[in-house]
């Protein structure tokens, strides 16, 4: 057996030669002549280990983005390349999957027209993550006031009319602190979700 291979193996919990045990003294695994270090399995681990599920898998694919802009403010998962100009993710096949729909999702947006304030010169004097934030903020806040209104008018069935508010209903469904450890596209999603809900309802 190869040492890449042993290595894989322990790595994505495959079962392994009987002769192959770990050494806390060594900090390692032994197999024969073959020594395996915990540093060796760290650093392969980052080569198998998608940045953002964590899963670990032999089948992983680089994100390569280059727009001439210090993309660490956006995340500190981001790896910048020097030859290469430009910033990397190393993620699994349904990550990637997941970033070609957010990017489809942006395509069809407004874009920049969906953030107040921001013009064609991009984001110069503007803190991404605190644009986002202050989004999550605004949706957030809308949630509390409608909970805060009293109730007015009622159907035939005495249900109030509150309950035909997305926001209302999202509120409803979670806690505020469930809603406060949420992103900005959750709390989005469960506002399209809440709007379908209302619109059948009524």
């Amino acid at each position: 057996m190869e040492k890449i291979e042993l290595m894989e193996d322990i790595l994505m919990g495959n079962k392994m030669p009987e002769k192959c045990v770990y050494s806390p003294v060594k900090c390692g695994y032994v197999y024969g002549r073959m020594f395996i270090g915990d540093e060796e399995l760290l650093e392969l681990r980052g080569e198998y280990t998608c940045q953002i599920c964590g899963g670990i898998g032999y089948d992983r694919r680089n994100i390569f983005i280059s727009c001439l802009y210090d993309l660490s403010e956006v995340s500190k998962k981001l790896f910048y390349s020097k030859k290469d100009n430009g910033y990397y993710l190393r993620v699994c096949k349904g990550c990637r999957v997941a970033f070609m729909r957010m990017l489809g999702d942006f395509c069809n947006s407004k874009g920049r027209k969906e953030i107040k304030g921001l013009g064609e010169d991009g984001i110069t004097g503007i803190n991404f993550n605190k644009v986002i934030y202050m989004e999550k903020k605004k949706i957030l806040q809308e949630i509390k006031e409608v909970l805060k209104t009293p109730a007015e008018g009622f159907n035939l069935m005495g249900c109030g009319e509150r309950w035909y508010n997305e926001y209302f209903l999202v509120g409803k469904c979670f806690t505020e602190e469930e809603l406060e450890g949420m992103g900005k596209q959750e709390l989005e999603n469960l506002l399209k979700l809440g709007e379908f809900a209302s619109d059948c309802f009524y």
